[in-house]
């Protein structure tokens, strides 16, 4: 008896479905990697600001209509033309550009560029370099809600909303970013304060650890309190601005110059000033700075009163 054969014959419909699950099983296998080519519309951001960090940043330059600027770090410290910078300003700068993101695409209209303060006249140009090039973008007006601001990337015609407030401390005045740290350090670390002048005084911690003024040849005790209330501001404290060359020449010219030397346990000096008293504000020039510090009152006025005691 011979073999036999039965051939089944496929219809139609059975062919169709295999051909389907041969093209899902295709899709399954290809479809991650063709889709990010070819069918997924998120972008990359045009404007990158957050890979510019205090470690890898080496200069900053901040342009508006009127003034121009240049950060410069030198090891890890920055400096503003021979000033040094203010390390919290520098500390929330780059906090800032961390937090610097796309949010949307708003307008890529140069004729409305304006509306979104970027023009030449209204924007701050915010050039960034690190050792792999730089990045210059025009930063314009803040959102209405203040938490966001409008930044166009430089020869681009786009137009985006960015997170975060890095709107609000691109000032192009140098003294917005100048240190304006007078004295930082220990008020244990005083034990002797000379005042020389018009009116010379001393104070210093005596052999029970509590401080004695001497004026005129006369000593007498000092209250705690008050004591360390005025020796804690003296040892820390900061500038509310700058005076400028002729402003301190006015006040240089006056009699009342009081010089303030501190001392450490050991008898040595570690800080000199001149302060020089103004309206509401002193003039303070510390040894070996440059700085011309226009410091308020209240810094002050209590260790100047103690002499009064």
């Amino acid at each position: 008896m011979g073999e036999s054969t039965c051939d089944i014959p496929m219809d139609n419909k059975t062919l169709k479905l295999l051909l389907l699950m041969f093209i899902v099983l295709l899709a399954i296998v290809f479809f991650p990697t063709l889709w990010p080519k070819y069918f997924d519309t998120k972008k990359n951001p045009e404007i990158v600001l957050t890979t510019f960090t205090k470690d890898s940043t080496k200069k900053i330059i901040l342009k508006d209509a009127t003034r121009e600027l240049t950060l410069d770090k030198n090891g890890d410290v920055w400096n503003i033309a021979t000033y040094s910078a203010s390390p919290d300003k520098i500390d929330a700068l780059f906090q800032n550009l961390s937090s610097a993101s796309e949010v949307s695409l708003v307008s890529n209209n140069p004729t409305n560029a304006g509306d979104y303060g970027i023009s030449s006249q209204s924007a701050t140009r915010l050039i960034l370099q690190d050792s792999s090039g730089q990045a210059s973008v025009l930063v314009g007006n803040s959102s209405s809600t203040g938490t966001s601001f409008y930044a166009q990337k430089e020869g681009s015609k786009n137009i985006y909303l960015m997170n975060g407030g890095l709107k609000d401390i691109l000032s192009t005045k140098i003294s917005d970013w100048r240190d304006r740290t007078v004295s930082q350090f220990s008020s244990d670390q005083i034990w002797k304060i000379d005042v020389a002048g018009l009116s010379p005084f001393s104070l210093k911690k005596n052999a029970d650890g509590k401080w004695e003024l001497e004026k005129d040849g006369v000593k007498k005790n000092i209250d705690d309190g008050d004591m360390q209330q005025a020796i804690g501001r003296l040892s820390a404290f900061d500038a509310s601005d700058f005076y400028t060359e002729e402003e301190a020449e006015k006040l240089q010219v006056l009699q009342d110059k009081r010089m303030v030397s501190l001392s450490d346990k050991d008898g040595k000096t570690f800080m000199s000033m001149t302060i020089i008293p103004g309206d509401a504000y002193y003039l303070v020039l510390v040894q070996g700075k440059s700085d011309l510090y226009k410091v308020a009152g209240y810094n002050l006025d209590n260790f100047f009163e103690l002499s009064k005691q």
